[in-house]
C-alpha cells in the first residue's frame, strides 16, 4: 500500500486514520513469518530481536496476548495498540486489517470464513447496488467510481480516466460464477473477502483494489 496514504488517511476509526490501522497490519504481516495469521511466541521473539528499534521490545507477548489464546491474532494487536478507540472501532479496524492485508495471502492459506469482513463486504454491496435488484452491473459499478472521481473529499476521488465500462465488465467477469454478466451478493462477497485464497479463484484484476478502497471509505 505504498503510495496510499492519502487515499487511507481518508478513513477514520474514532480518533485514529487508516494509516494508523495500516501501519500496524504491516507489523503483523512482517512477524507472521508462516502465513496463518497467528502470532506464536517464536514468531514474536524473533520479530523482537530482528527489530530493536520497535515497540514491541518493551512489551511482552503476554501483554499483546489480551484474548489469553496462546497466540496472538489482529484483534489482539488492535486492541493494545489502540487504547482509546470504541469497542465498535475496534471490530472494524481488525476487518480493515483483514480486508486489505489478509486476503491475498496466497495458495497456502488456509480457508476461513471472516464473518466480520463478509457483513462489510454486504454494506459495500447495498451501497453499489444502486437500482436494489439484488445484483450489481458494469453500469452501476462505473456510476460509482465516477461519482467517486467528483467528489467532494478530495481524498477519496479518483480520476474519470482511471476507468472505463470496458474495466468494469472485465472485473465483473473474473468473479462471475453464474455467467450472467451481474455480481450477485454472494458472488461480490467470495470476490471481496476470498478471492486468491485457498479453494476461491485467483484474481486477477487490476482495477479490483481501486473498487474495494473506494467502496471501503464510502461506506464507512
Amino acid at each position: 500500500f505504498e503510495g496510499d496514504e492519502e487515499f487511507e488517511g481518508a478513513t477514520k476509526f474514532g480518533v485514529y486514520n487508516a494509516n494508523d490501522v495500516i501501519r500496524t497490519g504491516k507489523v503483523i504481516q512482517k512477524m507472521d513469518t508462516n502465513d496463518d495469521q497467528r502470532i506464536t511466541p517464536a514468531e514474536y521473539q524473533k520479530f523482537v530481536k530482528a527489530h530493536p528499534e520497535s515497540v514491541f521490545n518493551t512489551v511482552r507477548f503476554d501483554q499483546v496476548d489480551y484474548h489469553k489464546r496462546g497466540w496472538l491474532e489482529v484483534d489482539d494487536f488492535v486492541h493494545l495498540s489502540f487504547p482509546k478507540a470504541s469497542e465498535k472501532d475496534r471490530v472494524r479496524m481488525t476487518a480493515y486489517i483483514n480486508l486489505k492485508l489478509f486476503t491475498d495471502t496466497g495458495p497456502s492459506q488456509t480457508f476461513v470464513r471472516d464473518p466480520v469482513a463478509e457483513a462489510e463486504a454486504m454494506l459495500i454491496f447495498d451501497h453499489l447496488d444502486v437500482d436494489k435488484s439484488g445484483a450489481i452491473d458494469a453500469e452501476e459499478l462505473l456510476e460509482f467510481m465516477n461519482k467517486q472521481a467528483v467528489s467532494a473529499d478530495k481524498s477519496t476521488a479518483f480520476r474519470r480516466s482511471s476507468v472505463n465500462i470496458d474495466d468494469m465488465k472485465k472485473m465483473i467477469e473474473e468473479a462471475d460464477d453464474n455467467g450472467d454478466n451481474e455480481l450477485q451478493k454472494d458472488e461480490f462477497i467470495k470476490f471481496m473477502c476470498y478471492s486468491g485464497k485457498q479453494e476461491q479463484k485467483p484474481r486477477n484484476s487490476s482495477k479490483e483494489p481501486v473498487i474495494r478502497r473506494a467502496a471501503t471509505v464510502a461506506v464507512m
